[in-house]
């Protein structure tokens, strides 16, 4: 069968010349099927003829067009490669053309597809899902358009639609490669059927859409798994270069710029990579094993490949400091200097020596005359600063078990009361006692968060610590005795015991008569013919300001659980107040006679 216009081959079912565009009629095509080649002879002839005019149309316009009626092609290799160079810049490029073509090859059919760019704000809020249905909308779009064209398009956008929920579900990143794919192989031949462009080669295609779909799909996902991989590669490139950079600052100023070492501090090299010390002015010596710098003068040790220990020592002139202590300065200045960080842990070796359990460093000076002459720093291993805490307990474990009484009387009489006031100080305690508060606050591991007027031992305490609290203060006062608080404590107690048991006091113009009858009874006699009430009651005393920022022990009655102010006169009359507002004895009592 041949093109009544070209003369051309074409199959049968076609509707339009795909080499000429000339709509063609069943009837026409059967007759000159039978006329067969001399059809033809009499095609060619008045095609010369017609091209001739079309030609002129043609040149026409294009004058008028300026060339823009012709739909380019598109390289799906271009696509995909500068989407990844330009971070998805040229793909927004891309799809926003092909939209317009798109419409172009499609003009008549009554759609419109959106601008690519309002495609993309739409997809940024629906997560996604917009830019799926929008790609199945183009696949259905195309499908439909094909046999204007005589092209088989053999994807309908469900299709399309498949491929894009495989790509975001079992088959990440491959799904999209795949549309994307048949997608732009589609437009690129119905481009050629409008182009008026379809050639003998062409022809294979347009029986067999994508030939060659599986191989290229495959390159085109190993292209984009390897970019995907090079972009992590340098974002963890770039990661972990921020994070040595900061620590390596110091170090690069050091051996690499190779600056004056008076003004660098090298604190920063502890827990460093051994590495950053090769190929530099730090030298290896193999018979010391460690790093030297300054003829020996400043000398570094690793570990397992770990930067651990510094000493500097030698002349002070030209050597580095160490968190700003530098030779030749007064062990006071050096003091100042570790003082933000570093708490004062006695001596070790000859050193007075400084610690920073956070980071684990521990600094040992070792001075001449009041003058730092050496400088040792070493970073110790969790082991040893768990071992150099517990040296700084009484008893180490008092929050963990319960202590025996040898334990605790293993201890100096004296250290009983820290070891007590240890547990407290644990949860942030913070003391009044002067000697207490000074002795804690040289210890490492203390810090005060709790005033003691708002500090709830009942509360904070786990059942070890109340336990040994209790234990420790037994012991304490079998061997000291009761302190002179205790004593003055007892005393106010006693005093209002003496006062109050074997009388009789009535509620001041009313009837109520209170009796106590013993050290914890009380018989309140209502009067009339109320029956008498009885109550369980004790006396407390605490030391507390009772006026004018005068401080005193002042005693508290508690009646059945509700504590009461209570204040005693001479003239035998006492006044009881609740201390929460509701209790119901509240009034001035006098003595009855």
């Amino acid at each position: 069968m041949f093109c009544r216009k070209c003369g051309k081959e074409i199959q049968k079912g076609w509707v339009k010349c795909p080499y000429c565009g000339t709509l063609i009629g069943n009837e026409r095509l059967a007759e000159e099927n039978v006329e067969g080649s001399k059809g033809i002879e009499k095609n060619i002839n008045r095609q010369s003829k017609v091209s001739e005019k079309a030609q002129q149309v043609v040149n026409h316009s294009m004058s008028v067009n300026d060339n823009k009626s012709r739909i380019e092609y598109r390289s799906f290799w271009k696509y995909l490669l500068l989407s990844f160079v330009t971070c998805g810049i040229y793909g927004i490029y891309f799809l926003y053309g092909y939209v317009k073509d798109m419409n172009r090859l499609c003009e008549g059919d009554r759609k419109e597809s959106k601008n690519y760019i309002v495609v993309l704000l739409l997809s940024a809020i629906t997560c996604g899902i917009y830019g799926i249905y929008w790609w199945y909308v183009q696949g259905e779009r195309l499908h439909n358009i094909a046999p204007r064209y005589n092209v088989n398009v053999r994807e309908k956008g469900s299709g399309i639609l498949l491929w894009e929920i495989l790509g975001c579900t079992i088959m990440p990143g491959i799904g999209m490669i795949v549309v994307t794919y048949i997608m732009v192989d589609n437009m690129n031949i119905l481009a050629k059927a409008y182009n008026g462009e379809i050639s003998e080669n062409d022809l294979p295609r347009l029986k067999n859409p994508h030939p060659h779909l599986v191989r290229n799909v495959l390159i085109g996902y190993g292209v984009f798994l390897i970019a995907v991989l090079a972009m992590i590669f340098l974002m963890l490139s770039v990661l972990f270069t921020e994070d040595s950079t900061e620590d390596s600052q110091e170090i690069e100023r050091i051996v690499e710029e190779k600056i004056s070492y008076s003004d660098a501090d090298i604190e920063g090299l502890i827990g460093q990579s051994e590495e950053i010390l090769k190929d530099t002015d730090f030298t290896y010596d193999e018979d010391e094993i460690g790093y030297q710098l300054l003829d020996g003068n400043v000398v570094v040790d690793c570990t397992d490949g770990i930067i651990n220990m510094i000493i500097i020592t030698g002349n002070a002139d030209g050597t580095p400091s160490f968190h700003g202590v530098k030779l030749g300065m007064s062990i006071e200045e050096a003091e100042g200097c570790l003082a933000d960080k570093y708490e004062n842990a006695g001596e070790d070796e000859g050193r007075k020596a400084y610690l920073d359990i956070n980071s684990r460093i521990s600094v040992g000076i070792r001075e001449e005359a009041g003058i730092v002459a050496e400088i040792v720093a070493v970073q110790l291993a969790e082991e040893e600063i768990q071992g150099y805490v517990n040296e700084e307990y009484i008893f180490p474990d008092s929050d963990k078990k319960y202590l025996s009484e040898d334990e605790v009387r293993s201890i100096a009489a004296e250290d009983m009361a820290i070891g007590r006031n240890e547990i407290f100080a644990r949860h942030g305690y913070i003391f009044q006692d002067e000697g207490l508060k000074a002795y804690f606050e040289s210890m490492s591991w203390y810090e005060g968060t709790v005033p003691s007027d708002q500090f709830n031992s009942e509360a904070v305490f786990n059942d070890f610590e109340k336990k040994n609290v209790e234990l420790i203060k037994r012991i304490e006062d079998e061997i000291n005795g009761p302190s002179e608080e205790e004593l003055a404590e007892q005393e106010a107690v006693n005093e209002a015991y003496s006062f109050l048991v074997g009388h009789s006091f009535h509620l001041q113009d009313s009837q109520p008569l209170m009796v106590f009858e013993s050290h914890d009874t009380i018989r309140y006699c209502w009067g009339g013919y109320i029956e008498d009430d009885y109550f369980n009651y004790s006396i407390t005393a605490r030391y507390e300001v009772y006026k004018d920022d005068l401080k005193d022990w002042l005693t508290f009655l508690t009646i059945d659980g509700e504590e009461y102010y209570l204040r005693t006169f001479t003239n035998g009359s006492f006044n009881i107040g609740s201390t929460s507002g509701y209790g119901e004895l509240d009034g001035w009592y006098e003595l009855y006679e």
